[in-house]
């Protein structure tokens, strides 16, 4: 990995290795309290450690996309008023980042890249077409509250530390 430095717990003192070159927080492998943390606006991240996971995605696991090998080193859960998402932070090995993330048996990657969404909230809906920003149309697959967040591991680009917030399922062809 590109961008690899060791971080002491404040406090277990358990070593963390840290990968990824723009990440926002480092929660210990321990006992998830927060190794470091970059503030990210107002709002800056709290140590909570998530329920277990049962999904065959951990903390370590690795793969490859567009034949890039990455290892997944974080964990953002989302709880959401009907079921909930497990957002995986995927890190290559130049130390760029990327998300993977499953719903309903499915799995998508994308870049940790954030657009502000400048049209009517109105408009996002499931079954309609959502213009995400120019050229760009989505179509809305289903709309849920965060009711909870969790983390753990090494967060890679993330803006959204506090629930409340709608998660849209959206696709393009």
């Amino acid at each position: 990995m590109a961008n690899t430095s060791i971080n002491t717990c404040p406090s277990c003192n358990t070593l963390n290795t840290a990968v990824l070159m723009e990440s926002i927080a480092l929660f210990c492998k321990s006992c998830s309290n927060i190794v470091y943390e970059k503030a990210v606006g107002p709002v800056k991240p709290k140590a909570s450690a998530p329920p277990p996971d049962w999904s065959f995605i951990q903390i370590n696991t690795t793969g490859g996309y567009n034949q890039q090998p990455f290892s997944v080193v974080g964990r953002i859960r989302l709880q959401l008023r009907n079921e909930y998402k497990n957002f995986w932070c995927v890190a290559l090995e130049n130390g760029a980042s990327l998300w993977l993330v499953e719903s309903f048996a499915s799995f998508a990657v994308f870049p940790a890249v954030w657009y502000n969404y400048t049209n009517s909230v109105s408009d996002v809906r499931a079954g309609t077409t959502i213009h995400a920003r120019k050229g760009l149309k989505l179509r809305g697959e289903y709309v849920e509250k965060c009711e909870g967040i969790t983390y753990e591991g090494e967060i890679g680009s993330w803006k959204l530390f506090e629930p409340g917030f709608f998660l849209v399922q959206a696709a393009n062809s």
